[in-house]
């Protein structure tokens, strides 16, 4: 007795109790017990009903189960598993639904049928192409084996489909097939490339389409000769009602969304045509003389023959040693199948899933089994599994229905095939070959340079034309000519920067920064990008030649050169050798040459060091960061400065200027120079510092008679506050001065913000470590650190570590209490710089992060 399940479902799922037969026992045991419970009668089951076990589903939801109810230790527990549950529902009659086995059973297997006859179509035609030429048969000895040659196709085609349809392949409407193709290549190269070698593919199959239907004798040639032949009344209509047909579907497929369309309407087709030759009365001989139905190939042997021709004591081992290279040639051209046809037909089908891994153990499976059975090599074929899904089957059922169809035709013998009329088989090859076309040459019209447009159309026509190999390799060729064209045009410079707007994030004194803003223009900042070889390293050396001509130069003299390699990927032999001569360029006119974010243990680092960039003579500077190279270009300008301070006010220049890491203290020889004999840096240095100097006084001789830190509050206060000394002099209580041993850490993050400091001696380093990434960023003599923290009452960020010994005078908690109390006004002024000084730190943040980042 069959039970209707209420579900809207397929088929019967077990309930997760019914995992193993321990809970099957205690689970019938308790459904007993809870019918004997209910009220019966004469139409009560005798076994109770078990729809009340859980929720019902198809075999697609068995194969989706989720992966949390199948994590077990062993990777067959879940296949298992769900071999146990069908099983259990085979076996046990009462998990039966009516509704679900006909949907099953008869719905859904009517639903594939036109794309199964479809995909038996294109085995068939494969077949018919390629099984039959498996043998030499200009050979006497092969020339009864084109029988076998069908024979031996169908089985690696049938191994390969039952392979994946059974769960091998992700794809579950992937077709197999014997390894008769080299139209997968085309996939293995980008997408513009790709585009092109199809357009060539599409050629291909459309003068195929005209060879099959006009039945011409070898391949198509272009003369006259062919045209006339083409267009004489007796072969004009054998190819063009196959072409009008595909035109047609073409036309139907515009204003039919269906994937049923193409499967559907070939099978029509070939309906049609037999209804006109019956009702015509049309014999059979007269269509096959005419050319409008296959001839069927000699009957030959049965269809198992060709496992009788397996005899190992014939076997010439000497003979199958020197067949060992191609045998590894072929294993290669398999191997090579995978990562070409698998991704495409990913990207063509948008299949998120997808695993290379998977796809190889599969068709390694597949081709053991295939010699197994004593057959030949097979793999996923990509345009026959495009168009199957496309006609609807995307279901594993339908590549299981697919292999037995194939199967049957195998039995059937090759007869079969003197029963199929070219018009379909001709329109079927047309119609793949004009999608194809379309692809590569409509769909590609504006979109693409003029260029890469050029190269489809001379791929295309040499492989219909010419020859569809050599149309590969000269695809290859082209596309390695237009690349190399139109990277060269496109620059490895990501932007420029003068050093008037990138500047480093050392927290500087006001006097410094301004002598840096103009002083800057001396320094010059190229970020590059992408993968340096000999097509773009031109426009890189074009751009440094234009900054040291002499107009350029006159107008912007330059000091350094930055180069930021933070971005490059990859280097060539040639672009590494440029290197070496730009800074030949540069030292003739006395720029030192600095290279940022350049790794000397990585690819880059090697290869330029092979060059010999960094030779010692050759004064190329390193660092490791673009913060750090223009900290560095900065105190070297900056001494400039210091010179000028020296003989105007007396001071030492250590007390303005800090050289923070443990870079090379040694002044270059262009320089030195500099400093012996006037150039038009040094006048403009010099022209610089004095300006500088006028606008902001000293602070020793400002402030020098009062003690500290008011002289140090002054100066860093100078330009954010209006208020006298006088009021100021009120804040010096509240200000502890403190000593900072050289690598002692001050705070860290997470530390509660104690104090906000004023740096009177020495040199500061604050360290961030972000989910971002990491940051640092300097504070010299004379600025502030600390105070956004402090006043905001919020935990630190970064670590603060003292360069060297340094002296600091700390506003401390329990004082900014005292002083909020005691002096609210001077307080709220503070606070008022604070913000002042943070946004300080931001501009100059921002700036550094937008000029890495650009």
């Amino acid at each position: 007795m069959l039970h209707s399940s209420e579900a809207d479902v397929d088929v019967p799922k077990l309930d997760p109790p019914l995992a193993n037969e321990e809970n099957v026992s205690r689970y019938s045991i308790r459904t007993s017990l809870e019918s004997d419970r209910q009220e019966a009668d004469e139409h009560t089951a005798l076994l109770s009903d078990r729809k009340q076990s859980g929720a019902y589903g198809d075999l697609s939801e068995l194969e989706r189960q989720h992966h949390e109810r199948l994590q077990t230790r062993s990777r067959l527990a879940g296949p298992i598993r769900k071999i146990r549950a069908c099983g259990y529902t085979v076996v046990h009659p009462k998990t039966w639904s009516a509704r679900t086995i006909f949907q099953q059973a008869v719905v859904r297997p009517t639903k594939l049928l036109p794309a199964v006859i479809l995909g038996l179509l294109l085995n068939i035609l494969d077949a018919l192409s390629y099984g039959m030429i498996l043998f030499p048969l200009g050979h006497a000895m092969f020339d009864d084996l084109g029988s076998d040659g069908i024979a031996m196709f169908y089985v690696s085609t049938i191994v390969a489909q039952v392979t994946y349809s059974a769960g091998g392949s992700i794809f579950k409407g992937g077709i197999g097939s014997e390894m008769i193709e080299v139209v997968p290549l085309c996939t293995r190269w980008p997408l513009p490339y790709w585009q092109r070698c199809i357009g060539g593919v599409g050629f291909f199959l459309f003068v195929t389409g005209l060879e099959v239907s006009a039945r011409l004798p070898g391949n198509l040639e272009y003369n006259l000769a062919t045209l006339q032949q083409l267009f004489r009344a007796d072969t004009v209509g054998l190819w063009l009602l196959p072409l009008g047909l595909a035109i047609v579907l073409k036309v139907l497929q515009k204003f039919v969304k269906s994937n049923m369309l193409v499967g559907g309407y070939f099978i029509s087709v070939a309906i049609l045509f037999y209804i006109f030759k019956f009702a015509l009365r049309i014999p059979m001989a007269t269509l096959h003389s005419q050319g409008w139905i296959f001839d069927s190939p000699p009957a030959g042997n049965p269809w198992y023959h060709f496992w009788t021709l397996y005899d190992f004591k014939e076997v010439d081992w000497a003979a199958l040693g020197e067949t060992i290279p191609a045998m590894f040639a072929l294993t290669f051209f398999g191997l090579l199948h995978v990562p070409i046809n698998v991704p495409a037909l990913g990207i063509a089908t948008s299949e998120d899933n997808l695993n290379v891994d998977r796809e190889l153990v599969a068709h390694g499976i597949s081709n053991s089994l295939s010699g197994l059975f004593g057959s030949v090599q097979n793999y996923l074929v990509y345009t026959n599994s495009l168009l199957f899904m496309d006609s609807g089957g995307s279901d594993r059922l339908a590549g299981l229905m697919l292999a037995a169809a194939t199967f049957g035709v195998l039995i059937a013998g090759p007869a079969i095939i003197g029963f199929i009329p070219i018009c379909v088989v001709g329109a079927l090859i047309f119609l793949l070959g004009i999608e194809l076309l379309e692809e590569a040459l409509w769909a590609t019209w504006g979109k693409l340079h003029k260029l890469e447009y050029a190269t489809i159309v001379v791929i295309v026509v040499t492989m219909g034309v010419w020859d569809f190999v050599i149309g590969i390799f000269i695809g290859i060729i082209l596309a390695a000519l237009s690349f190399v064209v139109q990277t060269s045009r496109r620059t490895a410079i990501r932007a420029t920067y003068s050093g008037e707007i990138a500047n480093s994030t050392v927290r500087r004194a006001p006097l410094q920064h301004l002598f840096l803003k103009e002083a800057g223009q001396q320094v010059f900042v190229i970020k590059l990008s992408g993968f340096l070889f000999f097509g773009t390293i031109v426009g890189v050396e074009t751009r440094i030649r234009a900054l040291l001509e002499d107009e350029a130069f006159d107008q912007r003299p330059l000091r350094f050169l930055i180069l930021d390699m933070s971005s490059i990927n990859g280097i060539d032999y040639s672009a590494a050798e440029a290197f070496t001569r730009m800074n030949r360029l540069l030292q003739k006119r006395g720029v030192v040459l600095f290279i940022s974010g350049l790794d000397l243990k990585g690819e880059i680092g090697h290869a330029l060091e092979g060059v010999g960039l960094f030779e010692e003579e050759l004064d190329v500077r390193r660092f490791p960061d673009l913060n750090q190279a223009l900290e560095s270009a900065e105190n070297e300008l900056l001494k400039s400065l210091v010179r000028h301070q020296n003989r105007a006010t007396q001071r030492t220049s250590s007390m303005h200027l800090d050289v923070p890491r443990s870079r090379s203290a040694d002044i270059s020889s262009s320089l030195q120079t500099d400093m012996i004999i006037s150039s038009p840096r040094r006048n403009e240095l010099q022209r610089v510092a004095e300006t500088a100097v006028e606008d902001v006084p000293p602070a020793s001789s400002k402030w020098q008679e009062f003690e500290q830190p008011l002289p140090l509050m002054l100066e860093i206060f100078d330009g954010l506050t209006s208020q006298s000394e006088s009021f100021w002099f009120k804040a010096r209580p509240y200000f502890v001065r403190k000593t900072t041993a050289k690598d002692s850490i001050l705070f860290k993050p997470g530390d509660r913000s104690n104090g906000f400091y004023l740096l009177e001696d020495g040199l500061m380093r604050a360290d961030y470590d972000l989910p971002q990434g990491r940051f640092s960023e300097l504070i010299a003599r004379g600025r502030p650190f600390g105070e956004l923290p402090f006043f905001s009452q919020t935990a630190r960020t970064a670590t603060m570590v003292a360069e060297k010994d340094s002296v600091v005078w700390q506003l401390d908690g329990d004082r900014w209490k005292d002083l909020q109390s005691e002096e609210p006004e001077l307080a709220q002024e503070l606070l008022k710089i604070s913000l002042k000084l943070t946004k300080e730190r931001m501009d100059v943040t921002m700036a550094y992060v937008l000029t890495t980042a650009a």
